[in-house]
Order: C-alpha cells, then structure tokens, then sequence
C-alpha cells in the first residue's frame, strides 16, 4: 500500500467529503419528490427542465464516481483519472444547471453562489483528471 502524504490525505478527505455532500442531496432529489418540489420555486424550475428524481438519480452517479476516486486516489491509476474526470464532469454539468435554475427562482442569491462554486470546483476536478488522461495518451 502506498503511504499518502498529508496534503494526498487531505485531497482525498475533501473529494470524499464533495461527493458525500452531492450525494445526499442527489439521494434527497430521488426518494423525497413530493417534498423537494413543496419547498421552493427553485425546486419546481428544475423539474420543468427534468423530473427531479432523475435530477436525483444523476447527482447521485456522479457523487458515487467522486467518492470512488478518492479511494482509489493512493494508486493513481488510469481507473482513477477517468473516474475523477466523469465524476467531476457530470458534477460541475448538474450544480452548472442548478445555478442557472436558480438565479431568477431561488429563496436569495447564497443559493446560486453555492452552486456557482461547487460547479467551478467540480469542474477543475475534472480538469486535473481529464488532462491527466491526454497527458497518459502522448
């Protein structure tokens, strides 16, 4: 096994901790459809572009991709980069689509900001793991 440094540990807690976050949100969208779209317009925007239990379904993929890369982060394989690419992918896609839903029909603007920002992070995730795939194929 290989001995993760502090920052490698580090990473791995917090992309661990990201798709555990998604996750449950994801989780949230799929079993409680009736309460998630009573809560808020928000909610009700995002079900017009897509059922919220796919919305749920999705989120849920993608988080599993984002946990799944920090487990396999100690080995650094191709397995990993693929899975830290499609993970942080579709991630960035859905909070990208969120943002969009929610910046004429959220409660106030925390809730596009948040969204806007854990977009961005999951999108440089998928970056890292994404260039690391081109860089693998030279």
């Amino acid at each position: 096994m290989n001995k993760m440094s502090l920052p490698e540990i580090i990473s791995s807690t917090l992309l661990f901790g990201l798709g555990v976050f998604s996750l449950w949100r994801g989780l949230f969208f799929a079993i409680q459809q009736e309460t998630v779209l009573s809560d808020s317009e928000f909610y009700k925007a995002l079900h017009q572009f897509m059922p919220i239990w796919i919305w749920g379904i999705l989120m849920a993929i993608s988080s599993l991709f984002l946990i799944y890369s920090s487990w396999l982060m100690p080995k650094r394989n191709s397995l990993f980069h693929w899975v830290l690419f499609l993970g942080g992918l579709t991630c960035s896609f859905m909070y990208l689509m969120m943002t969009s839903a929610g910046l004429f029909n959220a409660i106030n603007w925390i809730a596009p900001m948040q969204f806007a920002t854990l977009s961005a992070i999951c999108g440089v995730i998928a970056f890292f793991g994404g260039a690391e795939i081109y860089a693998r194929r030279k």
